[in-house]
Parts: structure tokens; sequence; C-alpha cells
């Protein structure tokens, strides 16, 4: 079925909502995902294209046929897919990077209603108003009651935007692919300015892009701490802790061997142990590491973003290679990076190496 058709079939009365996501080129500056409903506007039907683009949310409605045309332009310009939710039916856009559209059309056994058009009606958010929820309670932004806190209300919307887009993702996951990571993110140091010195000088590590830089395979100094006062607007993250800038110094690795804070110049990466390791992780980046720099954003100090390694597909093999492979890199790197016990030893064994066959070649046998 040619996306045209599809279109035909699917954008009337029976649509409920439409959801257009997955940009074919990664762009946090730019829309990253759409959702379109019918709205009832006086006595004519317009369909409301909401854009996500950063925090905001852009409206604009349109006719029919000028919806047809954004969808359009939308599946063959920049998105991956899109899902029709009708009350009679569903179906799936998958655009490929050239454009070309693969649609997929499914009638439904049963009908299902279709929803309230009224341009002014309520929002439906996925955490709902009223309905307590412990953890927006311990955040501050929910009373006991389930009330939400006024002051606190656009951190309520942001929560319910983020578990939009996670809900719009599921779907798309392989469900079969096991995952890897229990958590990863940047870090954090929100308050400003950032060298006030109430930040600094407690007892808790603050690693910074330089100390990547300088430490090997696993980070054992570190140039500043902070203070009771800087935990508290930042984060601690474990032992074990993977660390990867993504400024100044692009994709330099590191592991903590001790639990610290780090800033949202540095990503960190905690492995699942049952899947991978973060030594296996961070040899994996640095064989990686001219690719991911080459995607940086070129200006006067080079910048990656989250985006980058979350698009950057990595091989990860059963447990028990990444293991052997580890091993065998950890030879390697203690070869190379271990001045008391590397190259020394190595110079040391070739020298034995080479005077036991210089003996060899310079010793003769004694004419008869």
């Amino acid at each position: 079925m040619e996306l045209k058709e599809l279109l035909d079939k699917c954008i009337n009365d029976r649509l409920i909502d439409l959801t257009i996501s997955g940009q074919k080129v990664k762009n946090e500056e730019g829309v990253m995902r759409v959702k379109i409903r019918p709205v009832q506007l006086k006595d004519e039907i317009k369909y409301q294209a909401s854009e996500f683009v950063g925090r905001k949310v852009l409206h604009t409605n349109y006719s029919e046929e000028e919806i047809k045309t954004r969808i359009t332009e939308y599946m063959e310009n920049t998105f991956k897919q899109a899902q029709f939710n009708m009350t009679d039916a569903t179906a799936t856009v998958l655009s490929s990077k050239k454009g070309a559209c693969t649609c997929k059309y499914k009638r439904l056994a049963q009908i299902k209603s279709q929803k309230d058009m009224s341009h002014n009606r309520t929002k439906t958010y996925i955490l709902k108003e009223g309905e307590k929820v412990d953890f927006l309670v311990d955040l501050g932004v929910m009373t006991k009651e389930g009330a939400i806190v006024r002051t606190r209300y656009d951190k309520f919307r942001q929560i319910n935007r983020f578990l939009e887009f996670i809900e719009d993702i599921l779907p798309q996951l392989d469900k079969d692919k096991e995952q890897t990571i229990i958590d990863f993110g940047r870090g954090k140091s929100k308050h400003r300015p950032r060298n006030d010195q109430k930040l600094y000088g407690g007892n808790i590590p603050f690693i910074q892009t330089g100390d990547i830089r300088n430490a090997s395979h696993t980070i054992t100094e570190y140039t500043q701490t902070y203070s009771d006062f800087g935990l508290q607007q930042s984060k601690l993250w474990p032992k074990g802790t993977l660390c990867i800038t993504i400024a100044a110094n692009i994709a330099e690795t590191t592991i903590l061997s001790f639990d610290a804070c780090f800033p949202d110049s540095v990503i960190g990466f905690v492995a699942d142990p049952g899947k991978t390791s973060s030594s296996y992780v961070e040899y994996l980046l640095s064989s990686f590491k001219k690719n991911l720099q080459s995607q940086s954003t070129g200006s006067a100090q080079d910048n990656i973003n989250m985006g980058t390694f979350e698009s950057t597909r990595l091989p990860f093999p059963p447990l028990e290679e990444q293991t052997r492979i580890v091993a065998i890199l950890d030879k390697f790197d203690a070869l190379v990076n271990d001045l008391s016990s590397g190259l020394p030893a190595e110079i040391a064994a070739r020298r034995k190496q080479y005077e036991y066959y210089r003996d060899r070649l310079l010793t003769f046998k004694e004419a008869q």
C-alpha cells in the first residue's frame, strides 16, 4: 500500500490519534516527535499537530489535505515511523533513509470509541492528578492526598512528557534483545556559578574531564572534591561506573575505583553484571574512539551528545567471551602502562633473549 492511499484511509473522523517518531538524523534541537489528533473547531474538523521540540510543544491546526501533505513531508524527510490509532483499525508506516515508505493497515475485530475531539479538552496524563504516586510525593511534586503542588506543575508535566516518550519507544524495542545497562546518563552540576567555593573542599571525589583524560583503564586519583552542599546539587555514581567524556576531550574513558560525582560533560554507564562489564565496554569504546570523535560538533570546544552513544551499535558476545577478551586486554594494559612491571619487564626479557641468541651466534666449535 502506498503512503497516499494509507493517508486517504486513515485521515478521517475514525482517526483517534497518530504518533510520528524516530528521527532519521539525530538532532536534539529539532522536532523529536509529533502527535496528531482530530479536533472540533466550530463546525469543522481540523487536525492538530503537536511538535515536541526540547521542552516545548508547538501546536498547529491543519485541514485534512494540509495534514496529509505535512505527514508526507515528515515521513519522507525527517522521521522513521508513524503509528495510526483508529476506531476500527491500526496502521504503521516505516520510512527508509531515502524516504521510501512501507505501509501496513490492519482492521480491528472490535470497534473502539472515539476520544473527545473538543479543542480545549482536559489533558490526559499517564500519571493522573488526584491519584497519589509515591515517587512524586518524595520529589515534592505531589501532596500525600494526590494533589499537584501548584509551584511544581511544570515538573509534573515534564515527568509525564518523559513517560510519553518511553511509551512511544517501548513498542519499537527488540523484545528478544537483552538490555545491558542499569544506569546511563549525564553527570550533574546544577549550581551556578560553578566556581562557587561552597561546592568544594569536602571528602566526596569530583571527577572532571581532565582527570579522565589523564587516567588509564581505571581512575585512582582526582584533583577536586565536593562538599555536602556540592553533593546535594549533583549525583553520586557508584564504584565501577564507566565514565565517558562528551566535551573538550571527546570519548575519553575510565572506570571509577571509588564512588564519585562528575559534571554534565561526562556520561556515566553502570553495566548489568549479568550481561556485560564496565571493563568490556571501556575497551570497546576505546576502539570506537576515533569514530566517536569524528561525530563532534567541530566547534571551538568539541562536543558530542548522549544521542551519539545511543545510536552507536556495539557488539556484545556471550559474557564468557567478553571476560576472556578483558583478561587479554588487561595484560596488554599492564604491559604498556605499568612502568614498574610492564615495559621494563618486557625490555629485560627481550635483553635476555638478545643475549641468548647473541651468545649462540658467537659460539663456535673448536677446530680439530
